[in-house]
């Protein structure tokens, strides 16, 4: 998946899957984190928004290494999306 990402740095399913399979290995959170941000980095620049469940993941990854205030933004904006879109939040990490 890190070749995929270097060949495609801006698609954002191939940052998502990098940061799932990071996320599962231990001692990768802070590389977990990167992809995820790159994730929802790309995707802000869409006309779609970025799906709670990827800012949901962003604010479980930051709180478990520590950085508090960040994961409690991302997990307003979670909240915030959606109950604009009307989809269930899910913590994934």
């Amino acid at each position: 998946m890190t070749k995929a990402s270097e060949q495609a740095p801006n698609d954002a399913s191939v940052w998502l899957e990098l940061a799932q399979l990071q996320q599962a290995l231990p001692g990768q959170l802070p590389n977990a984190l990167k992809a995820y941000e790159k994730a929802a980095g790309i995707l802000k620049k869409l006309p779609s928004t970025v799906p709670p469940e990827l800012w949901s993941n962003l604010g479980a990854i930051r709180h478990r290494l520590g950085k508090l205030e960040s994961a409690e933004q991302a997990y307003g904006y979670a909240i915030k999306v959606s109950r604009g879109t009307g989809v269930a939040c899910l913590i994934r990490a």
